[in-house]
């Protein structure tokens, strides 16, 4: 997303925005059950208007929206995606917190675009892995690849969300704050436990570096939070310009990968248990056939993350090199 800069710049970002507003928005958005990345953007999307029009939000004008999204489509470029983000918190802030009933959220159509991801080769997957300078971010970036999940579900993998006995990684509150269950390979397995003994973090398999890179120098990681989204967003782009891609690669686009690879006729979410695998009772009047399909979908996908890996590969490689953490 580019970077807003409000066209007065006379006063720091927020300024326009009162602490008590903002509070109510939140609550707003809290009791209406929107998730955290959506409270976030609806906030965010407010301050923005609000420091465009260098006014509290309560007294900014319909014709400062219709310049505010003029001037974020046509001269910081901003995508549709990023432009409904804006639409849909200015328009709930004016149904909940100010009720105003503007032209502009009816007059402004934002298309839907469906844009292909990139998509990597198994070489060059193994290539940015290789690439990678921490343990910490090999052991998180083949986790994202060979589970298929997404930034967020990776950062968040607890302990107790492996079933070792099933080979089933339990992810909980995925896109759609739905619970599904993707398999997991003997090697990626066998990863994952050894990493978790540099900092045998009771709960948590990615926790946080911590201050001054002490992350367990006393023998047990205590810290609270998981990696954050920034720390794994920059290493991956340092990985990525080093190794001068002639593609746009992001986390995301490492398990993008790993979806095309598995099924490339089907989707992503089916792929990776966001439907079809996830072990619950169909409603097609067959039950007992659902189940069997689940079974042999899970073995199909187990098989398939076996092929692509090379368990010795990871293993030898994290004994013999020297990894930080």
């Amino acid at each position: 997303m580019p970077q807003f800069t409000p066209l007065g710049g006379a006063q720091p970002l927020g300024h326009f925005f009162p602490a008590e507003l903002q509070q109510k928005m939140s609550d707003d958005l809290h009791l209406t059950g929107k998730a955290e990345r959506t409270r976030k953007g609806y906030i965010r999307a407010v301050r923005q208007l609000s420091d465009f029009a260098q006014k509290s939000p309560i007294d900014v004008t319909e014709q400062d929206a219709r310049r505010f999204f003029l001037y974020l489509k046509n001269d910081l470029g901003f995508a549709y995606g990023s432009l409904r983000v804006a639409l849909s918190g200015v328009k709930f802030f004016s149904t909940y917190a100010c009720k105003r009933d503007w032209a502009i959220f009816e007059m402004l159509k934002l298309q839907n675009i469906t844009v292909l991801p990139e998509v990597l080769t198994i070489d060059q997957v193994h290539a940015i892995v290789h690439a990678t300078t921490t343990l910490r971010m090999r052991a998180y970036s083949w986790t994202v690849y060979s589970l298929g999940l997404r930034m967020n579900e990776a950062l968040h993998l607890q302990v107790g969300d492996i079933d070792a006995a099933r080979g089933l990684v339990h992810v909980h509150r995925g896109n759609g704050a739905k619970d599904r269950c993707v398999p997991i390979a003997n090697s990626t397995l066998l990863l994952l436990r050894k990493y978790w003994t540099t900092h045998c973090h009771p709960r948590l398999f990615f926790p946080a570096d911590g201050r001054n890179h002490t992350l367990a120098r006393q023998g047990i990681s205590r810290v609270q939070n998981p990696m954050s989204e920034t720390a794994v967003q920059g290493a991956m782009k340092r990985i990525t310009t080093k190794m001068n891609l002639a593609k746009k690669v992001t986390i995301h686009t490492v398990r993008a990968s790993r979806c095309d690879q598995r099924q490339p006729d089907r989707g992503c979410q089916r792929r990776n248990g966001d439907v079809s695998n996830s072990p619950q009772r169909q409603s097609d009047g067959n039950q007992g056939g659902s189940w069997r399909n689940v079974r042999r979908k899970l073995r199909a996908a187990r098989a398939a993350d076996e092929l692509h890996e090379d368990p010795s590969l990871w293993l030898d490689e994290c004994e013999q090199q020297d990894l930080g953490r």
